[in-house]
Order: structure tokens, then C-alpha cells, then sequence
């Protein structure tokens, strides 16, 4: 009984609260959520992958779900790129984390 409760509530954190428990694994020397909250971003949408860097020039690399290097570039401080890319599914790295992203 007490292995099914645990795994009931381990799945209602990670649902209600998946960003949260990210930016707490991202964040290897103990900065707090709000501090990554204003981190670097990437958000896949239709034909294109936007990169945002809101401090610090952030360096992005975009791979193919294969492991390919599609793309690497650098964010200057406070502005967004939009890359354009065929639909399918990558993982966009900088230094803070990496993500999946679905370009539609």
C-alpha cells in the first residue's frame, strides 16, 4: 500500500509542478527558481525554434534528435532569434540546461 501511495504522490508533484522540479535540477550551485526563472529560454513552434537570453550573452547549440549539431549560436543579452527548422523534434543546449523542443 505505502509503494503505490508514494508513487501517486511523486506523480502529482511532477504534474502540477514540472517547472519548478527543472529549474531545481538545473541549478547545481543552489541558485533559487526565481533567479533561473530569468534564464535563457528556447520554445519550439511552427517552423521555427526561439532562443531568448534575458542576462548575459547566452551560446545555444540545436541537435537532431539523432545527435546531429544542426545549429550553434550566440544570444546577445536581452534579445531573441527565431531559427528557422523543418518540423520534427530537437534538443536545444546552452549552459544552464537542455531541453526537447518540437518544431510543428
Amino acid at each position: 500500500m505505502k509503494k503505490y501511495l508514494f508513487r501517486y504522490i511523486i506523480a502529482a508533484v511532477l504534474t502540477v509542478t514540472p517547472i519548478g522540479i527543472m529549474a531545481i535540477a538545473a541549478s547545481p550551485d543552489n541558485q533559487s527558481i526565481e533567479n533561473l526563472a530569468s534564464g535563457p529560454r528556447a520554445t519550439g513552434s511552427t517552423g521555427f525554434i526561439s532562443l531568448v537570453s534575458y542576462s548575459g550573452d547566452t551560446n545555444f547549440t540545436i541537435y537532431s534528435i539523432t545527435g546531429q549539431m544542426v545549429k550553434s549560436l550566440k544570444v546577445a543579452s536581452g534579445t531573441s532569434i527565431n531559427v528557422e527548422l523543418p518540423a520534427g523534434f530537437y534538443i536545444v543546449k546552452c549552459h544552464a540546461w537542455s531541453r526537447k523542443v518540437v518544431v510543428k
